[in-house]
């Protein structure tokens, strides 16, 4: 049994065993590795530590934390009474009662193997609980980057919808001057109808996307959406894929060390046991004769030895939690591998959404200046209205594919912060 790594395990517990009732929880910006540009607001983030789920593994946490106290010590002292039925006649009398306390030791290392296996239970809980918060904060920042994609979306489509105010303006002019034909009208009354069907899809998208917010901050109340949503472009510095080092990873050897105590507890309790004791037992006195300390109590201290008959039940124990080490062996191995795969999947998502977003951003550049040009050229007969018509459709295609383009690239970086957890490293490194 690697003692060791039950000790580094027990230092590394966010609290002291022997005071598990009190919980201490640090902020939650460290706990969950949130960096200091990203826009979800405080309020939300401190809303995760009441969610029904986070709440589920806090509870159990402090409930396994709270059993490793009581663990490790030796069994209660048992105090015995016993009356004779049938006395037993002695020299000094018969025996009326027996009074006995006892106290039993088990085999050296067993109670150190109790307490090893609480303490890892307990440490692997507070793992799986962290994981659970960079997981809800991993959500939550997942669809605060849809929402303020759906902010973008609609400022953009409100743009839009103000350009062709400003050309309906100009067009009824020139209709009564004489110098348009009323289609031109007609067509661009269509334009602006279907934007502003437009613009109430991107508000309905807008609101549903603040509930689903609220709902992943476990909030079921009705709150404002907030006034000003602007979609930030995240970067991800010192990146480094060590799921060893990651919650999940540490839940899983916490795992392993409570395999290995369970092996050595299956092991000792196979072993015998020793009991110290003292009986006192009341005696009557004799009737039928004067006999030398008639009638005197006896103290009789006892030691007794306790060898297990049946010991196939505990070799079938080592045997299951050497299975469950196994286990909990391919299962680190497995988390490895699905570490890997979703840090390259992100990582190839950030990137071809990075390239889009530069293709986008130099191409919205150009169509904003080939549709200057064009409505200049418009406005001194030089060019159709319909040129005037594409360029706004493809500037407003550009301007929603750099919006998505860094939305995906966002999600994606979040995807990478929650396989390495920056700065979540709360509990002290060794």
């Amino acid at each position: 049994m690697s003692i060791e790594k039950i000790i580094s395990i027990k230092k590394r517990l966010p609290i002291a065993i022997g005071t598990a009732q009190a919980l201490i929880v640090l902020p939650l910006l460290l706990l969950l590795g949130l960096p200091a540009a990203a826009q979800v607001p405080d309020s939300l983030l401190a809303a995760l530590e009441e969610h029904p789920q986070v709440q589920q593994y806090k509870n159990e946490y402090e409930s396994l934390a709270a059993g490793a106290q009581a663990a490790g010590f030796l069994p209660e002292p048992r105090l015995g009474m016993g009356y004779f039925i049938q006395p037993i006649e002695t020299r000094v009398g018969p025996q009326r009662l027996r009074l006995s306390l006892s106290q039993a030791f088990p085999w050296p290392g067993t109670l150190a193997a109790m307490r090893n296996q609480s303490t890892a239970r307990a440490a692997e809980a507070w793992f799986r609980y962290r994981d659970m918060l960079s997981r809800q904060q991993e959500a939550l920042s997942l669809a605060w980057e849809e929402l303020t994609a759906h902010a973008a979306l609609l400022a953009v489509e409100a743009a839009n919808d103000s350009l062709l105010r400003e050309m309906e303006q100009v067009l009824l002019y020139r209709y009564e001057s004489g110098n348009l034909p009323l289609n031109q009208i007609l067509y661009l009354r269509m334009m602006r109808k279907s934007s502003e069907v437009n613009l109430l899809k991107r508000q309905n998208n807008l609101e549903s996307a603040w509930r689903q917010v609220l709902l992943i901050a476990g909030l079921n109340t009705a709150a404002a959406l907030p006034a000003a949503l602007q979609q930030e472009q995240l970067e991800l510095s010192n990146e480094r894929l060590l799921p060893a080092d990651h919650p999940a990873g540490q839940a899983l050897e916490a795992r392993l060390a409570m395999m290995e105590s369970r092996q050595d507890l299956a092991r000792l309790q196979a072993r015998p046991s020793l009991s110290a004791g003292i009986d006192y037992i009341i005696t009557a006195p004799r009737t039928d004769m004067n006999v030398p300390d008639n009638g005197k109590n006896a103290l009789a201290p006892m030691l007794s030895l306790s060898i297990p008959i049946y010991g196939k039940k505990y070799k079938e124990e080592q045997k299951a939690a050497g299975f469950a080490y196994d286990m909990v062996t391919a299962a680190k191995e497995a988390l490895r591998n699905d570490f890997a795969l979703r840090w390259e999947r992100a990582q190839t998502a950030r990137d071809n959404a990075r390239l889009s977003l530069q293709l986008g951003e130099a191409q919205q550049v150009q169509a904003s200046e080939a549709l200057d040009l064009s409505r200049v050229a418009f406005e001194n007969d030089q060019a159709d209205l319909n040129e005037v018509y594409a360029w706004q459709e493809r500037l407003l295609q550009w301007q929603q594919q750099v919006i998505m383009a860094r939305k995906e690239m966002n999600k994606a970086i979040r995807q990478l912060q929650y396989l390495q957890v920056i700065d979540a490293g709360i509990l002290p490194q060794n």
